[in-house]
């Protein structure tokens, strides 16, 4: 007994042992729950572009540019009109933006800053504080964000535009960065994008589209976006379709640079009009060989068959083309592609097409009507290395030859 009270009495005061630890304490623990963001914390990093009546955080903070797309409604109420500034730098039209400063605070403040310095500083201060409530409070605003280019544009209706185009000559000062201000409708500036792929004429001359302005109307929420505002003040639908059988280029969810198009404009054979264009969504210098560029072509324009030839034209419009790339032999196409390479800012190459028989019932809807002055005798002059200056160059001065005598 005395011997089993020391013992117990020995045990009282050992300490306790601690608890037996895992050997692999990391693989022991139960696992822990993904800790998902509250409600008002936002997550890290910029979201996919999107269209909304604000900017969230943490777009807010990381945007590197912003604009503004200034917009009204035609006087004679059949659709909308954009102002848009003619750049001096690469003579381009272009909505109204540029990079943050360190001045601003917030993306409204460099978007309000641009327009005020590209339109001359012609509105006073009141006046910018109420475009700002505008672009911040109004009921029915909109802004664009686009992921790739961290940037921001905001729409902006513009009922009276206390006279900012008519008198920019005026305005603006010796280092302004636009030449000049105008209001163009909003159909030149979609056909121009989406349909025909031309320039845009203002006065006597032509002038192209700002890269930021064709990224803008190949996201699908801006072109959604402006198309039903010009439908909902007046717009025609027709003028926004594409006559005949042509196509409008697809919309793209997201990219960083621009991507590059083909456009086919099917000639009357004729007169050597454009009938009408379809798009083919790819770069040209990526097909890999001749016989599949044309077997694509087929299959975009299925009502010219195999009875077509193909011209590359500097200038774009065939029938004023001083010089013609004939595309009928696997030296020209490489050739054609070698030299499109180099021309790192051409977005759309234009292609075209010249039916060499026709079969009307493939051509529903498409007139081939002319008048005798309409006739075209082109000459075709090829500017490639082959001495007879292709084959298919060849053939069509024969057959012009023989048709005028």
């Amino acid at each position: 007994r005395l011997h089993q009270e020391k013992k117990e009495e020995s045990e009282e005061k050992q300490p306790a042992q601690p608890p037996q630890q895992p050997i692999y304490p990391v693989l022991a623990q139960p696992p822990q729950q993904q800790i998902q963001p509250q409600q008002g914390q936002q997550a890290q990093g910029p979201k996919p572009s999107y269209m909304s009546q604000d900017i969230q955080y943490p777009e807010t903070a990381l945007y590197k540019a912003a604009g503004l797309c200034v917009w009204r409604q035609k006087e004679n109420g059949k659709g909308i009109q954009i102002m848009m500034g003619l750049e001096k730098r690469n003579n381009t039209l272009s909505f109204f933006g540029g990079k943050r400063d360190d001045i601003d605070k917030t993306c409204v403040d460099t978007a309000i800053r641009e327009f005020h310095e590209e339109t001359g500083k012609k509105l006073d201060d009141e006046t910018l504080s109420q475009v700002r409530r505008m672009l911040i409070n109004d009921k029915d605003r909109c802004v664009h964000w686009k992921a790739e280019w961290l940037s921001v544009l905001f729409y902006y209706q513009m009922s009276y535009d206390y006279d900012i185009v008519k008198d920019y000559s005026k305005n603006k000062q010796w280092n302004a960065e636009m030449k000049s201000l105008h209001w163009v409708d909003f159909e030149r500036i979609y056909n121009s994008v989406c349909v025909t792929g031309n320039p845009i004429k203002i006065g006597k001359n032509k002038y192209g589209l700002r890269s930021f302005v064709v990224g803008t109307l190949l996201h699908e929420e801006n072109r959604k976006y402006l198309l039903d505002l010009h439908m909902k003040h007046g717009g025609d639908a027709n003028s926004v379709k594409p006559k005949y059988g042509g196509t409008i280029r697809n919309t793209i969810k997201s990219f960083k640079n621009i991507p590059k198009a083909v456009r086919l404009d099917v000639l009357n054979p004729i007169t050597h009009t454009i009938l009408y264009s379809k798009w083919m969504e790819m770069n040209i210098t990526e097909i890999e060989d001749y016989q599949l560029f044309t077997s694509l072509v087929n299959s975009i324009a299925p009502e010219v068959g195999r009875n077509f030839m193909l011209y590359y034209t500097d200038n774009q419009y065939f029938k004023s083309s001083k010089k013609q790339s004939p595309i009928d032999t696997i030296p020209a196409f490489n050739n054609l592609t070698k030299e499109l390479s180099a021309k790192k800012k051409q977005f759309v190459t234009k292609i075209n097409v010249l039916p060499t028989f026709v079969v009307s019932d493939n051509f529903k809807g498409v007139s081939f009507s002319f008048k005798p002055k309409d006739v075209s005798w082109k000459q075709i002059n090829p500017c490639n290395d082959d001495e007879k200056g292709g084959i298919m160059g060849s053939m069509y001065n024969k057959a012009a030859n023989f048709a005028q005598a």
